[in-house]
């Protein structure tokens, strides 16, 4: 698919990043036998750098460093580069602590300095020259002016594609009385040299267009339709293109694969929620004591929430809104709702509030990814208006989810319908390695405070 080539750029951005973490350890290696006599065997060495490729790639994707669309040339990003640095040697610094080896801790400081200096000078390289050269690839945008900004929208940040041509498939029509041979299609595809045309309309009635389509299609053309771009590009399914054809050709029965997948989902559940509430019990017990001294009420908060297959359950966290918050009735969270109380903003910030959720998952109503569960009332609004809501009951709901990670909370009937359509995106493409994505991208919402 020549518009989601993005794999092959990422590949790039981590095979150069592999292969200069290397170069860098060879380099620190050298530097430390030469200067201070330090000496390594084979396997010792193999087992520095392994903690080098396993760490430093590690960071670079929770700090989104293999995002294609970013300017490693600006402040900010270099900035984003600097702190990954940190965290990965944090990470090495820990392991340090479990290992300790003078000639390893010898060897990361030179490393990390080589490190940070080749993969800066990479990354700014990768700015600079790669993009220059990236091959064009030109658009024909099929729909009105009105349809076509959406496209434009979706493709702005991605300098190699050109929308060359916007028309209007009712343009295309053939009328002999007045003389109008309308518009032939194969003419604006030379004259503009296009190599990808998308169609923004749900159906195209035009049947001289739908003709000139398929001869485009036959011949090797890529068409592509709304969805298709959304997907690609957006990572969700936008409701409004959304209709039983979609649902019946993305949604099938479920496989074998999707009944091995449930049940190692549910096997690593139970082990990563009893590994976590065990390990994170003491700092439970502080937040339990910060939230009871600084506001009146209970520690927790339970609420009745709907899960897989419509079925309710209570859902448990730390409470983080003043005692009789809702006393008129269920609200939206806003931003800079004044219900929240200072400990409970910090908590939301750093989505600590979710922790006794782990309960939830090993009692089996959660799992530790799917899409956060709603309450009943916001359910029954939002069903009214948007299409196959109620898929999302087809899925456990989760602790985090993909709608956490790229939205947030929704604090507004229109933030729950986009959030909605990351959910969507979840449900149909649902698999180990985007649950893995998710988790990842989770650890940066919590370092950076993400939450809200």
């Amino acid at each position: 698919m020549y518009l989601n080539k993005y794999p092959k750029r990422k590949l790039l951005l981590f095979t150069g990043d592999i292969l200069l973490i290397i170069l860098s350890f060879s380099l620190a290696f050298l530097w430390c036998y030469e200067r201070a006599g330090v000496s390594l065997d084979l396997n010792e060495a193999l087992k520095a750098v392994s903690f080098f490729l396993l760490f430093y790639p590690f960071s670079f994707y929770i700090f989104n460093l293999y995002d294609i669309r970013l300017e490693f040339k600006t402040i900010q990003n270099l900035i984003l580069i600097l702190t990954s640095f940190l965290f990965a040697a944090l990470l090495v610094l820990i392991v340090l602590q479990i290992y300790p080896d003078s000639r390893w801790r010898e060897i990361f400081l030179i490393d990390l300095f080589f490190t940070f200096i080749l993969i800066t000078g990479w990354r700014l390289t990768y700015s600079l020259v790669f993009k220059l050269t990236i091959p064009q690839r030109n658009i024909l945008i099929l729909g009105t002016e009105k349809l076509a900004e959406a496209a434009r929208h979706i493709l702005n940040p991605y300098p190699e594609y050109r929308i060359k041509a916007v028309i209007d498939d009712r343009f295309n029509e053939h009328d002999p009385s007045e003389g109008n041979p309308g518009i032939a299609l194969e003419e604006i595809i030379d004259q503009f040299d296009i190599d990808d045309i998308v169609v923004t309309r749900h159906t195209v009635k035009n049947s001289r267009m739908k003709d000139e389509l398929l001869k485009w299609k036959m011949k090797g053309g890529n068409i592509y339709d709304m969805l298709t771009l959304y997907e690609a590009f957006l990572y969700k399914v936008p409701a409004s293109y959304m209709n039983e054809r979609w649902l019946f050709d993305n949604l099938g029965s479920e496989s074998l694969q999707r009944k091995v997948y449930n049940r190692l989902k549910r096997t690593l559940d139970i082990l990563i929620s009893l590994t976590t509430i065990i390990i994170l019990l003491p700092l439970g017990i502080m937040l339990s004591l910060a939230i009871k001294v600084s506001s009146k009420g209970p520690v927790f908060f339970v609420q009745n929430r709907i899960g897989r297959n419509r079925k309710p359950f209570p859902m448990v966290k730390f409470r983080t809104m003043v005692t009789g918050a809702e006393e008129k009735g269920p609200q939206w969270a806003d931003k800079e709702d004044p219900r929240v109380t200072v400990v409970g903003r910090f908590l939301r910030k750093t989505r600590l509030d979710e922790m006794p959720q782990f309960l939830n998952v090993l009692k089996g109503d959660m799992s530790i990814v799917g899409p956060r569960p709603e309450r009943d009332y916001f359910i029954k609004e939002l069903e009214k208006k948007l299409p196959f809501y109620s898929l999302r009951f087809t899925v456990k709901p989760g602790l985090t989810g993909w709608a956490q990670v790229y939205y947030g909370y929704a604090a507004s009937e229109q933030e729950g319908r986009e959030k909605w359509e990351y959910d969507l995106y979840y449900i149909k493409n649902m698999s180990g390695f985007l649950d893995l994505k998710i988790l990842l991208k989770t650890i940066y919402t919590i370092i950076f405070s993400k939450g809200r």
